[in-house]
């Protein structure tokens, strides 16, 4: 039911009410209120007295639906009664009556609002009570201000919901509901979602939202340039050296793409890990990755010779893309490591009980029949949270150890649902238990590795160097063990063979070969400028090669730090002070004008630096070698200067693995026709705008 209320222009006394029943006709030019409001304007306008008959109202009102196509198929549903509105006295604004136990209301008795007294009602005088609101004059008016308050609080609330939104405030509206698609990985037609609709204006009714087309054409265009352009222009400038991860994706709609991610150390030696772009490939060649680099930096507005590494994956396509661009290349040591892997699970032969193991997994995830007996028989056997099994992925690294580590965690569980399920005949033997055994005991601390790398906003390179070359001893050494152990057994001899072509595949595996074996002097100047590892590649390399250090260093800060004086203004200002360094200034002219040509001016060498680095205590393995150089930057300022652009290289693409698996995310099932445009700027803004979230 709906109503409408009119009002006799001449007189006060009578107010008509309409109720119509809203199912009972349809308009075929106008809404139910169009029609209700027509019938209002002209009862309005021809009401000669409130005694019109409700026969005449009914007849009007039939003729205007009438004339907006459609009769009311039922007079009986036009209801038009009259009444008086109530007139009571404003004592009863002060007092109310109360209820007794059984819910009736006690009618001999009302309470005062403003002193809380019981006083006697019989009757319908209220001299009593007027009586009783005497005696409380100043609490009477303040009670009347706070009820005129609450009252115009309430009109003005009223009176702003009729008013037009503001530009300001509808565009912050806009900018939320963009924020919510783009982090919240939300397709675009959310905006005409009808329940959307609804609770955008429950909370504002008077917000208008914009299509889709807006949306996703005007309004993530101006904030990705608010945003992505804006932030980069300001942090470009602060950036001294820099490297590059790059990895290929390939979209749902068959698109070939490149992702770029950047990684620098900021002035506050922050590590910084920014995706630079997006770009759709029409053929994946060396030539064209070539050319989408350097077209990419030149959008940036970042020189290609502040690239300290570029770090990518082992496809023939961007080795050769990487090796015309000229800057040092570095192979994903992460990539190495997973190759190394199923090299040895092949040539060992457990790449058969792998094979069958992600059978058995298999089955259960097309069964709930099985995940059901697995369930019972994990709680049959004391386990209140059930694990299920994990399927291996052959591009995902360490997925193989994580399937088998499951297993084997639940192994007699999934034996009793296979049984249970129909399934006996794909359970496992004990040989082939026994191999998955091995291999989770001696690809542990690979395992291990893989996940201690995957960082994005730390210093890695160092740490990826010396770890490989402790794995390659550990390997050497577990070897030895068992070659050593008198005792003979399958166990033994399948540790060994597995051991055997880990090693091998480990020390053929070119990833690894260019940082282990034959390091490059780039290679050794960054892992030597960690704190945490400089005595340790020492030890691997020798003395002999802290002269290829001290070279790469000196040429990487001539190269890098150009001209450049504002480091050094900086630091002085954070340890002296600008008065002091005002006060050096005067100093310096003065010697300069009595003392020039006489004596030197007492600056360090950087051999002085090099020898006080080596002779400092190294950094513990658990903090951050960034705040370690931060604190020694006026003490070693140019191997300071060395260290903020040799730090920020990567020794691995985890980046552009995890900015792809966002794109993956976003460009789902429902959004495969997004464009490439409207894609890398969703991608971007949505590591953009976490990344300011964070900061």
């Amino acid at each position: 039911m709906s109503g409408a209320f009119i009002q006799n222009a001449s007189s006060c006394d009578c107010v008509f009410f309409l109720n119509v029943d809203m199912h009972a006709f349809r308009t075929k030019s106008q809404t139910f209120e169009g029609v209700v409001g027509e019938f209002i304007e002209w009862g309005e306008k021809t009401f000669p007295s409130t005694k019109q008959s409700f026969h005449s109202l009914r007849v009007a009102f039939n003729a205007i639906l009438k004339r907006h196509g459609k009769e009311a198929e039922d007079s009986s549903l036009v209801h038009i009664r009259t009444f008086k509105p109530s007139t009571k006295s404003d004592v009863w604004n002060y007092m109310y009556f109360t209820k007794k136990s059984d819910g009736s209301i006690e009618k001999n008795g009302v309470t005062c609002v403003i002193c809380g007294a019981r006083l006697k009602f019989r009757g319908n005088s209220t001299g009593g009570l007027l009586a009783h609101l005497a005696t409380h004059p100043s609490e009477k008016e303040a009670h009347d201000r706070q009820e005129m308050k609450s009252e115009r609080s309430t009109l003005e609330r009223w009176v702003a919901s009729q008013r037009p939104l503001s530009k300001g405030r509808k565009e912050e509206i806009d900018s939320a509901i963009l924020r919510f698609i783009v982090l919240g990985m939300q397709p675009f037609s959310v905006v005409s979602n009808d329940a959307f609709k609804a609770l955008l204006t429950l909370l504002e009714p008077r917000y208008e939202i914009p299509s889709r087309t807006t949306m996703s054409q005007v309004r993530l265009h101006d904030l990705f340039m608010q945003t992505v352009e804006k932030t980069w222009a300001e942090k470009k400038d602060t950036i001294v050296g820099c490297s590059l991860t790059l990895d290929g994706w390939s979209s749902r709609s068959d698109v070939h793409y490149l992702g770029i991610t950047a990684h620098y150390i900021d002035e506050n030696w922050n590590f910084m890990s920014l995706p630079l772009d997006l770009v759709p490939l029409s053929h994946s060649t060396g030539v064209n990755i070539e050319k989408t680099i350097s077209d990419v930096l030149e959008i940036r507005n970042l020189d290609a010779n502040r690239i300290v590494a570029v770090t990518s994956d082992a496809g023939a396509d961007v080795r050769k893309g990487c090796k015309l661009f000229g800057n040092p290349h570095y192979l994903c040591i992460l990539h190495g490591l997973h190759n190394a892997m199923h090299a040895a699970l092949e040539k060992s032969g457990m790449n058969e009980v792998m094979k069958r193991l992600k059978d058995i997994v298999s089955t259960f995830n097309c069964s709930t029949k099985l995940w059901a007996c697995l369930e019972k028989a994990e709680r049959a056997g004391g386990i209140d949270r059930p694990k299920k099994l994990k399927q291996s992925i052959e591009t995902r690294w360490g997925s193989h150890y994580d399937m088998v580590e499951r297993f084997l965690q639940i192994q007699k569980y999934v034996n009793i649902a296979l049984v249970e399920g129909g399934h006996a005949c794909k359970a496992l033997c004990a040989d082939e238990v026994m191999q998955l055994e091995v291999f989770k005991e001696e690809s542990q601390i690979i395992r291990k590795l893989t996940s201690s790398l995957q960082s994005q906003s730390e210093v890695l390179f160092p740490r990826a160097v010396c770890s490989l070359h402790a794995l390659k001893e550990k390997l050497l050494h577990r070897k030895e063990i068992l070659s050593s152990d008198a005792r003979d057994g399958r166990r033994k001899e399948i540790a060994d063979t597995f051991l055997q072509e880990l090693l091998a595949a480990f020390q053929s595996t070119i990833h690894i070969q260019e940082v282990v074996e034959f390091p490059t002097p780039l290679t050794l100047a960054i892992s030597f400028m960690d704190p945490r590892y400089r005595d340790v590649i020492m030890k691997y390399h020798g003395v002999d090669s802290l002269k290829k250090v001290k070279e790469m260093v000196g040429t990487c800060v001539e190269h890098f730090h150009q001209d450049d004086e504002s480091d050094c203004i900086r630091v002085e200002k954070e340890h002296m002070g600008e008065e002091a360094i005002a006060e050096k200034s005067e100093m310096m002219e003065l010697d300069d004008l009595m003392f020039g040509g006489v004596v030197d001016s007492g600056k360090e060498s950087s051999q002085d630096e090099w020898e006080r680095y080596q002779q400092l205590p190294s950094c513990e393995r658990w903090k951050d070698p960034l705040q370690w150089w931060r604190s020694r930057e006026y003490e070693l300022p140019t191997l300071s200067k060395a260290a903020r652009v040799l730090l920020c290289a990567m020794p691995t693409s985890a980046p552009c693995e995890s900015f792809f698996s966002i794109v993956g995310r976003i460009q789902d099932y429902r959004r495969c026709s997004l464009s490439p445009i409207v894609l890398k700027e969703l991608v971007l803004l949505n590591r953009w705008l976490k990344l300011e979230k964070k900061s």
